[in-house]
């Protein structure tokens, strides 16, 4: 077997700084839409590019007075590739990856159209107790709409 060395240098950058977030956003629709988000945060320029070159997504700079911080986004396929290739070198975030896996294996009909609300809302909610969240995202209160989502999810069986 053939090590790719900079896959594993990846693996261990994404354990320190990087974040598996599955986003909940709600929009006119009855339902709300669900992504998976992987996130990675540094003030060195040089450290983000390569994750780009090889695996998409974007990088934008937040302009700050002391450092840049330089960000890199990627979401559903590309992230999953992203996920399953530095699986076997990652020490830290594994079961966050397992979750990111189901979520990405879940069913979905049609575009736009959320398929299994209440397995991708469960998701949702494993992956926040690894993050120390609860329903609420960031220590704040829920919101009335995400209260209202908690009970029509709790009092159905499946969407």
């Amino acid at each position: 077997m053939i090590i790719d060395n900079e896959i594993v240098w990846m693996a261990g950058f994404f354990d320190g700084e990087g974040n598996i977030t599955i986003n909940r956003m709600f929009s006119r629709a009855v339902n709300p839409v669900y992504n998976l988000l992987l996130t990675l945060v540094n003030t060195d320029k040089r450290t983000i590019p390569p994750f780009r070159e090889r695996f998409g997504g974007s990088i934008r700079i937040r302009k700050s007075n002391f450092k840049d911080v330089h960000i890199w986004n990627i979401t559903g396929k590309a992230a999953g590739n992203f996920l399953n290739q530095i699986y076997p070198y990652s020490m830290i975030k594994k079961e966050e990856i397992d979750i990111a896996n189901k979520f990405l294996a879940l069913p979905k009909k049609g575009r736009g159209f959320s398929y299994g609300l209440k397995q991708r809302e469960q998701l949702l909610q494993e992956l926040n107790s690894h993050h120390g969240g609860g329903f609420g995202r960031r220590g704040r209160p829920p919101t009335d709409r995400l209260l209202k989502f908690k009970e029509k999810l709790e009092s159905k069986s499946d969407f």
